[in-house]
């Protein structure tokens, strides 16, 4: 092996270009890959429909790095539906059957003794939307053919039937967390018809939640109420992030709305629909993993309940290759594209069927070591380093077998509190982390208790994941501990943190070479 198969400490990064042919039309166009040789891929999705940004958005929701229950959730859920939507070779049903069955056992660690799941292993009580999200998925991998853990799905049913006969306008669940729980009742097969007409009756309720609501009533056999329900309602939500609560979006919303619309069999609104989502997860916004798993569910059931009419039929080359036809009866194509060791090259598609074929290149690479960039959007951080003697040092020059101390303060910039918080510390391969779990609070005039200081902490290899929240102004420092185990020439990550539920609040510090004697490898 040559140097450069070490472990790239960067974040992969992705470019996408969308089009639409025409039938009977070609398009040609010139893509820059992202990465370094050797470290591109290259994917082309077609479809019949509005773009489902198939390929990207499940490649990043696969790729996220945290593990709570909803990111554990959102990861495997689109996936459900992959064999249906696309033609799959028999490494990647593979792959996706184990990743199914991976979240499926996941799950059973976050159960809690009451049916619900929590949003942590072991965080105390469970969480509401959460639970009903994950139960959510549970049934549907059921209905799929997935074998669930003894009693898992009985013990949850419990549970929401429990916490959907209890609750009244005035509980901290909110309507629309209780027309979610009534619609995965319903779809279970246990439709509480009273909760459902209680929740129906009350005021103030959002069209997202009346729409669920519909849903259920068709699920639970009820159509003449579920027609009426819905008859006069509209699909116009507020723009909004939630970062607690049901961790929900105006993108996320309108998914809802059209995975209810699909149910319903509502076409004309749902065709409408289909195409804003589609547009605004295909656009270059960050979006949450809860977001991004809705917008794709919610394109595939749309995708699987269109009428079939006609079979997608296209021809593509990449740089001077042989044209590949591709012809398929199922609503998406994914082709994978062998870029090679080249940094750029030029695609060309031809329609010459009879209707609009909808494209979206996705590349995605690797990039050059030392190429991000410093951010700061509604929080600061800052990086420090001391040696055993407390004193503050530069990591390059730190001797072998020195024992480090790195302090990260995160500070709120905003005047509200910002929830869900990630703070991402990677570590030089060079660098032996110490599990310690060692918590440091500075800048508070109020003492904080260490055992409130963090939510979760995952500790892996060469990775420390903290999961927090801050008030307003907040600041709060963080402190590990590692030991320069091994000399040569290594790259020090960046250190980041951002808001998992609004990926627009976020702040980076840059990395560096921890060794510059040496010539660069890359």
């Amino acid at each position: 092996a040559t140097e450069i198969d070490v472990r790239m400490p960067v974040t992969r990064q992705t470019t996408v270009v969308s089009a639409t042919v025409a039938a009977g039309k070609s398009w040609k166009q010139s893509v820059q890959l992202p990465g370094i040789a050797g470290t591109n891929t290259v994917q082309l999705e077609a479809s019949r429909v509005p773009p489902l940004d198939l390929g990207r958005s499940l490649a990043w929701l696969i790729r996220y790095p945290h593990g709570c229950v909803e990111q554990t959730t959102s990861a495997a859920f689109p996936q459900l539906y992959l064999d249906r939507l696309v033609k799959l070779d028999a490494k990647k049903a593979a792959a996706t059957q184990r990743n199914i069955e991976t979240a499926i056992n996941r799950l059973k660690r976050f159960q809690s003794s009451d049916g619900g799941f929590q949003f942590w292993p072991g965080w105390g009580g469970s969480d509401d939307w959460s639970s009903t999200y994950a139960g959510h998925f549970l049934l549907e991998a059921k209905a799929r053919g997935f074998e669930l853990p003894a009693e898992m799905i009985g013990r949850w049913t419990d549970f929401q039937r429990a916490n959907a006969e209890s609750w009244t306008k005035d509980s901290a669940s909110d309507g629309l967390s209780q027309s979610y729980r009534l619609y995965t009742l319903a779809l279970a097969g246990s439709p509480s018809l009273g909760a459902m007409n209680r929740l129906r009756e009350t005021s103030g309720l959002e069209a997202t939640a009346k729409w669920l609501l519909a849903a259920a009533y068709k699920l639970a056999g009820q159509k003449e109420e579920a027609a009426r329900l819905s008859r006069d309602l509209g699909v116009t939500v507020s723009v909004y992030r939630a970062l607690r609560g049901t961790y929900g979006s105006d993108l996320r919303d309108k998914a809802v709305i059209l995975t209810a619309l699909s149910d319903l069999g509502v076409t004309t609104k749902a065709d409408k629909l289909a195409v804003e989502v589609s547009n605004q997860l295909s656009s270059t916004e960050p979006y949450s993993t809860q977001t991004t798993a809705w917008a794709l569910l919610a394109l595939a059931r749309y995708a699987l309940s269109t009428p079939g009419g006609t079979a997608l039929s296209f021809t593509y080359a990449w740089a001077s290759g042989k044209p590949v036809a591709v012809q398929s009866d199922l609503p998406v194509a994914l082709e994978e594209v062998q870029p090679g060791s080249t940094t750029q090259g030029t695609m060309t598609v031809t329609n010459p069927g009879r209707a609009t074929v909808y494209l979206r290149l996705v590349a995605s690479g690797l990039p050059q070591l030392g190429s991000e960039t410093a951010s700061s959007s509604g929080l600061a951080m800052e990086v420090s380093y001391r040696d055993a003697k407390d004193r503050q040092v530069d990591p390059v020059d730190v001797p072998l077998a020195s024992d480090l101390t790195v302090s990260v303060a995160v500070t709120n910039l905003k005047k509200t509190a910002v929830d869900g918080l990630a703070l991402s510390l990677l570590l030089p391969g060079s660098w032996e982390p110490m599990n310690t779990r060692v918590f440091a609070e500075e800048g508070e005039e109020e003492e904080t208790e260490a055992v409130g200081a963090w939510d979760y902490q995952d500790f892996r290899d060469d990775r420390i994941y903290t999961y927090f929240d801050l008030r307003a102004g907040e600041k709060r420092v963080f402190t590990f501990r590692a030991t320069v185990t091994y000399d040569g020439r290594f790259y020090l990550p960046p250190v980041s943190v951002e808001a998992m539920y609004d990926p627009t609040i976020n702040a980076r510090v840059t990395g560096k070479w921890l060794d510059k004697t040496r010539k660069k490898l890359f």
